[in-house]
C-alpha cells in the first residue's frame, strides 16, 4: 500500500501505473478524488496503461469540486470569503462534471459511471473482471 504524505494532488494515477509495472503480477487499485483524477494526466496514463499492458483499476470519488483549495479557503478566511459568503467556489466546482471513465474507454480501457450506491458493488467486481482481463479501469463513483 503506497500513499503519498505530501502536497501532490495527481499522484496517485502515475503512481499506480508505477506500481503496476513494477509488480505486474499484482492487482493495483488507486482511490481519488475527481480534482487529483484531473490533475493526474489521466489521458496520458491510461493510454500508457493499455498501451505497455499495465493494467489497474482507479476508483474516483466524484464530489463535483477540487476539496483541497476549498478547504484552504475555508481555513484561512474562517467563512468570512466570498466563497463562503456567497456559495460561489470559482475555480473550485467541477459542475457538471465531465465523464471520467469516458477517458479511460476512450484510451481503449473500461469506464462506468456509478450513481446509486447500491451499484458500487457490482461495479467493482465488474471491473476488476475487466482488469484481469487487461484493460485498464476507471469507475467514476458520484457521490
Amino acid at each position: 500500500m503506497f500513499n503519498n504524505q505530501g502536497a501532490s494532488l495527481g499522484w496517485g494515477l502515475g503512481a499506480a501505473l508505477g506500481a503496476k509495472l513494477a509488480k505486474p503480477e499484482q492487482m493495483v487499485v488507486s482511490l481519488v478524488g475527481d480534482g487529483t483524477f484531473v490533475f493526474g494526466s489521466p489521458i496520458a496514463t491510461f493510454w500508457a496503461a493499455n498501451k505497455y499492458n499495465a493494467p489497474f483499476l482507479c476508483v474516483v470519488f466524484n464530489n463535483g469540486k477540487y476539496n483541497a483549495p476549498r478547504a484552504g479557503i475555508q481555513a484561512a478566511d474562517g467563512g468570512q470569503s466570498y466563497s463562503e459568503k456567497t456559495n460561489n467556489w470559482v475555480g473550485s466546482d467541477i459542475v457538471p462534471s465531465p465523464d471520467y471513465a469516458a477517458v479511460c474507454r476512450a484510451c481503449g480501457g473500461y469506464g462506468k459511471v456509478v450513481e446509486d450506491p447500491a451499484d458500487v458493488k457490482p461495479a467493482l467486481k465488474e471491473a476488476l473482471e475487466e482488469v484481469k482481463k487487461g484493460k485498464a479501469a476507471v469507475l467514476d463513483v458520484r457521490i
